[in-house]
């Protein structure tokens, strides 16, 4: 029987609510593409661009009809917390790109505290959709994001316009960035260098300047952007490297969530905007050089615990990377550009400048700019709790000036070699720093 607060709710008005829920629904995302879809300004909508559409217009609305579908079940249950959706978090804890020293897998197992407890109903009314409200969400999120970024990019609703260089307001800005941040910081919980926090602050202040940069048109920040990006690629050997030393992960499911998580946003900006992969090559570079890492610690694993191994492999692969990027041109052309399916992926024609014929030119460039930093994020990997235990050696000096002095040794060869960098490398002009 029905309980107090409650109503009935026959089984196929819920089935009609939720077909009217979706034809509304799809409808409307009909609707969207098809006038996005008429604003378009550069030449005939691909194949890709239209299954993209009829996908994520398809999610929009099973989103749409859960939603409806929820409400109906919340009604009939008296308004109830039956809308709370069980969630099982399968999802690594420690991001691999950039993780800090201590990485660990978080145990696929379901967090208590995030499930609600549904109340017992009748069993007739099934929630079809609801049960998987939370994906729907973000399929529907994603939806309406891609939708931005094709009107923003391929319609003419937003005016275009030449960037603006202002330095006074691009430091103006920064400098109230960082006052921000101040307000904000707070101290860890542990000692150790690069600790996951840490590697995500770093990452988080670098993409402040990367859109601060194209925004404002700084290029006289140029050298610092180059900086950032090789410490991306940098955080991809450092990462990695305590990911797969430990010889648990080498499975088909962490390998493809791997790529998912690296090419995902990328594919599916490349698909929605017509673009070339090669336009994102930050994509390609990470998932590249990760999975040079994950085969190198592959391959003979029983090397991972022994010193001599370890740098036997770090050196094979410096040599490797040493033939490919500067050795015969035919070797490079080779591995990329005529493997089946690859050259595809790292082609790309500049529509800027059409004088460039060689459609590899930019893969070998772009790649080839970082193509050590990453083998030096591997090699400090290996090496990051012997400086760990150094530093804690001069914490633990017993006298105070003998402490300071060593901290002062410290601090002083650091400064030396960034002042040298600094004075002989990085203040050479653009084209200077890329050689």
């Amino acid at each position: 029987g029905a309980r107090p607060g409650s109503s009935e709710m026959d089984p196929r008005m819920l089935w009609i609510a939720n077909a009217l829920g979706a034809a509304v629904a799809l409808a409307l995302g009909v609707a969207v593409c098809a006038g996005l879809g008429s604003l378009h300004i550069y030449g005939e909508h691909t194949r890709a661009q239209l299954a993209l559409a009829a996908l994520l217009c398809s999610i929009s609305s099973a989103w749409f009809a859960a939603e409806v579908e929820r409400l109906l079940l919340l009604r009939s249950l008296g308004g109830g917390a039956y809308g709370q959706v069980a969630t099982k978090d399968d999802t690594p804890q420690a991001e691999r790109i950039g993780a800090a020293t201590e990485l660990e897998e978080a145990s696929p197992q379901c967090d208590s505290s995030k499930v609600a407890a549904e109340p017992v109903h009748d069993a007739t009314l099934k929630p079809w959709l609801s049960a998987s409200l939370e994906p729907l969400r973000a399929g529907a999120e994603l939806a309406g994001i891609v939708a931005f970024l094709y009107a923003c990019d391929r319609t003419d609703l937003f005016a275009k316009a030449s960037k603006v260089k202002e330095p006074a307001r691009f430091w103006a800005l920064w400098a109230i960035i960082c006052v921000a941040a101040l307000c904000t910081a707070r101290e860890l919980a542990g000692a150790g260098p690069l600790q996951r926090q840490q590697t995500d602050e770093w990452k988080g202040w670098m993409q402040i300047m990367f859109l601060m940069y194209h925004y404002f048109a700084e290029a006289e920040i140029y050298n610092a952007i180059r900086v950032y990006i090789a410490a991306y690629v940098w955080m991809t050997g450092y990462g990695n490297f305590f990911l797969y030393k430990r010889g648990n992960n080498f499975t088909v499911r962490r390998t493809m969530q791997m790529l998912f998580r690296l090419n995902f946003l990328g594919v599916i900006v490349c698909a929605a905007l017509n673009n070339e992969f090669m336009l994102y090559y930050i994509c390609a570079m990470h998932t590249f050089f990760t999975i040079i890492v994950a085969l190198t610690l592959y391959v003979g694993q029983s090397l991972n615990t022994s010193a001599w191994g370890v740098y036997a492999k770090i050196a094979a692969v410096f040599l490797s990377v040493l033939v490919v990027y500067d050795g015969p041109r035919f070797v490079f052309v080779m591995l990329f550009g005529t493997v089946p399916g690859l050259r595809q992926v790292f082609a790309f024609h500049d529509p800027l400048h059409p004088e460039f014929t060689d459609e590899m030119h930019e893969w070998h460039f772009r790649s080839g700019l970082d193509r050590f930093v990453w083998i030096v994020g591997m090699w400090q990997a290996f090496h990051i709790r012997d400086f760990s235990s150094l530093l804690e050696r001069i914490d633990a000096i017993p006298s105070s000036p003998r402490r300071l002095l060593a901290r002062a040794v410290l601090a002083a060869t650091a400064l030396l070699l960034a002042g040298v960098w600094w004075s002989y490398v990085f203040k050479l002009d653009k084209f200077a720093y890329n050689r």
